[in-house]
C-alpha cells in the first residue's frame, strides 16, 4: 500500500493543479511517464525499492521515467531538490547540508548566517572551510 501512495502522490503533484506541490512539478512541466500503477510497481520492485526510501528524480528538470528515477534515503533526496543551494569552494561542489557534514558544522548555524545575518552562501562556506583547513594542519 505504501508503494501505491508513492505512485499516487507522484501522479497528483504532476497532474493536479490543486496539489500543494503542483507549482514545483506539474506547473514546471514535470510529468509522470509511468502509465499505470502496475508498471510503476514492477519497475520499483526491480530497482531497489525498500520501505523507508523515497523516489528521486536524478535530473530535477526531467520527468518521472525509469531512466531518471531512483530510490534514495531522505538526506540524499533533500540534497537533490531543485531549491537546494549548491556551493563550490576550492574545486569541491556540495549542497550546504553536505558542506556542514564535511566541515563538522551544524547546518542550522550556516543557514542562520545566510538567512538571518545576510552572509553570501559561498562566503560562509569559505569561512568555515578555511577554519577547517587550519585545524587539519
Amino acid at each position: 500500500m505504501k508503494l501505491y501512495n508513492v505512485y499516487h502522490s507522484m501522479k497528483s503533484r504532476c497532474n493536479n493543479s490543486k496539489h500543494d506541490n503542483y507549482a514545483r512539478y506539474g506547473a514546471r512541466g514535470i510529468r509522470c511517464e509511468f502509465e499505470t500503477y502496475e508498471i510503476f510497481k514492477q519497475w520499483a520492485l526491480s530497482n531497489g525499492y525498500q520501505e523507508g526510501l523515497q523516489i528521486d528524480r536524478i535530473d530535477n528538470n526531467g520527468n518521472y521515467t525509469p531512466d531518471n528515477c531512483r530510490w534514495v534515503d531522505v538526506k540524499t533526496n533533500c540534497n537533490n531538490r531543485s531549491d537546494t543551494q549548491i556551493v563550490t569552494v576550492d574545486g569541491m561542489t556540495k549542497s550546504i547540508t553536505e558542506w556542514a557534514d564535511y566541515l563538522g558544522v551544524n547546518k542550522w548555524r550556516i543557514f542562520n548566517r545566510i538567512h538571518k545575518d545576510g552572509w553570501v552562501p559561498e562566503d560562509i562556506i569559505e569561512y568555515y572551510y578555511n577554519k577547517h583547513k587550519e585545524g587539519i594542519k
